[in-house]
């Protein structure tokens, strides 16, 4: 089962203002196409890293993917899964946000159907302890 991110449309406008300004301010130093090529590198870095952003309950395993990152985590190894508004970086477009504990680390993601996710997933964890 998949899980796409939640996409906050004001996060979206916020990181495209951000690139805009920096484009207008990098313009008398670098020059228009020195700039706009710097620009284009820092959208693609970007893109890399954010898309596709999903989570995906395998059998035995939860999978987080986003861009080139990967992160496996058996459900053996989860604590917990509870709603959070974390703004901790994270391989999540929303600040509407799931927290989940394992006995390494904590990861935060921001699947669409936040509730759903959490149910179907700690269904997986109780069903193998």
């Amino acid at each position: 089962m998949s899980y796409r991110s939640k996409v906050d449309l004001w996060l979206v406008l916020l990181l495209a203002a951000a690139a805009i300004f920096s484009l207008v301010s990098l313009v008398p130093t670098l020059g228009l196409v020195l700039a706009f090529l710097l620009e284009l590198l820092v959208a693609a870095v970007l893109l890399m890293l954010l898309w596709p952003c999903e989570y995906r309950l395998e059998p035995d395993r939860l999978n987080i993917r986003s861009g080139l990152l990967n992160w496996r985590i058996r459900y053996p190894e989860i604590l917990s899964a509870e709603p959070s508004f974390d703004l901790t970086a994270a391989p999540a477009l929303s600040v509407q946000r799931v927290k989940i504990r394992t006995t390494g680390r904590t990861f935060l993601v921001s699947p669409v159907d936040r509730d759903g996710f959490i149910d179907a997933l700690m269904q997986r964890v109780n069903r193998v302890r």
